[in-house]
């Protein structure tokens, strides 16, 4: 599914699902801090650096607040490789990867917040995805990841997706 946000960039690291739709939202943050710290927040900069990984996210919210779509959510980005959830692996193949533009120091501001409560709740609603299964990337893979940090909003996050 292809959502009407107006910016869609495409990522060529993905493949087909296998195993239907998504029963998950893995919350991430990304940025180009290192390969560029004078431009860490800057969109063009980590699509370049997405791309030479070959990772990607189904979307990316920016530091304005604006959503970019890289990859459809029929199809399978790769976002979450190693994680599991309720005891379920490939979280890639079942899951919608959101991420924010931030550093593990940054934060996250309102204008990101409020874009990704948005997205988040129409993604919830569409696929009858429960709040327990909007995830950070730290709950999933807790041995090797951090994302998308202490300084993410949970508790309003899920509030005001469950309460919108």
């Amino acid at each position: 599914m292809k959502r009407d946000i107006g910016c869609w960039i495409p990522l060529k690291s993905f493949s087909e699902r296998k195993n239907g739709g998504p029963s998950s939202i893995v919350i991430h943050y990304v940025s180009a801090k290192w390969s560029n710290p004078d431009r860490p927040y800057d969109m063009e900069e980590v699509i370049t650096l997405l791309r030479a990984q070959k990772l990607s996210y189904h979307y990316i919210i920016g530091r304005g607040g604006n959503v970019v779509q890289c990859v459809d959510e029929n199809d399978r980005a790769w976002h979450a490789g190693f994680g599991i959830l309720f005891g379920k692996g490939d979280l890639n193949d079942t899951s919608i990867g959101v991420s924010f533009v931030a550093t593990h120091d940054s934060g996250f501001n309102d204008s990101q917040i409020s874009s990704g409560v948005k997205l988040c709740r129409e993604i919830v609603k569409d696929y009858e995805i429960p709040l327990n299964h909007v995830v950070g990337h730290s709950h999933v893979d807790w041995k090797r990841k951090v994302d998308p940090g202490q300084n993410f909003p949970w508790i309003r996050f899920l509030n005001d997706i469950a309460n919108g």
